[in-house]
């Protein structure tokens, strides 16, 4: 999973160069079906389901998962290894 191409599709589907899970980014997330407070327990939690979602603010897509042929956790574990996820305190 290349650095530039991860960094460069992350950024297409969340408008951002970097996830903050703040009250915004937990509104669409909440849209989109995902059980936050179940779910994004951790930054790892946080990263699986960004990994997965195949929906974000309205937008339907292939997950990162999916478009680079890894598994969820994979993608997830690369998610947090690129510096792409920020978990803010509520």
């Amino acid at each position: 999973m290349p650095e530039k191409l991860v960094k460069s599709r992350f950024g297409k589907i969340f408008g951002a160069e970097r996830f903050i899970m703040d009250d915004t980014t937990r509104f669409f997330l909440e849209s989109g079906g995902v059980n936050v407070d179940e779910k994004c327990t951790s930054l790892r939690g946080l990263a699986r389901v960004l990994a997965s979602i195949q929906s974000f603010n309205g937008r339907h897509f292939d997950s990162l998962a999916n478009q680079f042929h890894v598994s969820i956790e994979a993608m997830a574990i690369r998610l947090e290894e690129l510096g792409l996820i920020c978990w803010q305190e509520r």
